[in-house]
């Protein structure tokens, strides 16, 4: 039997994304589970090497929770860089997480001891971006906690 190798994933970090939000838009069950939509409103990144707006159109994060317990997420928005580059992100991934860190997400109250627990949430996506300035569009899977 062939060893398999394994390759060492390199990553850099580009920026971070803070996502301001409009009230979630309830869509309720449907065959493939409970589907909520969260407009969002605006927003920022930063990072070393490119910084930004999140513009407040277009964008939202279509969640759908499945009955196995994951949600699936699938998000896009238009970035604006300080330079006045336009650019499409999108980003899909499978998060696992407690009702618990759920409901913190979403500002419910929680009982005290779950607090804090929300940084076991994970997420597994894939990012995407694209613009008439993006130099590729290579997708690199990332763990977000």
């Amino acid at each position: 039997m062939p060893l398999l190798r394994v390759i060492e994933l390199k990553s850099r970090h580009l920026f971070t994304l803070t996502i301001e939000l409009h009230s979630v838009e309830e869509l309720g069950h449907t065959p493939a589970g409970n589907r909520r939509v969260f407009p969002v409103s605006g927003g920022n990144f930063n990072g070393e090497r490119i910084r930004g707006i999140v513009l407040p159109v277009a964008g939202s994060d279509l969640l759908l929770s499945r009955a196995d317990g994951t949600s699936q997420q699938d998000v896009r928005m238009i970035l604006r860089t300080d330079d006045g580059a336009l650019i499409l992100m999108t980003y899909r991934g499978v998060r696992h997480a407690s009702p618990e860190d759920d409901r913190i997400a979403c500002g419910e109250p929680v009982a005290a001891s779950a607090k804090g627990r929300e940084e076991n949430a994970i997420l597994y996506p894939a990012e995407s971006f694209d613009g008439p300035d993006v130099q590729s569009q290579r997708r690199e899977p990332a763990l977000v906690r």
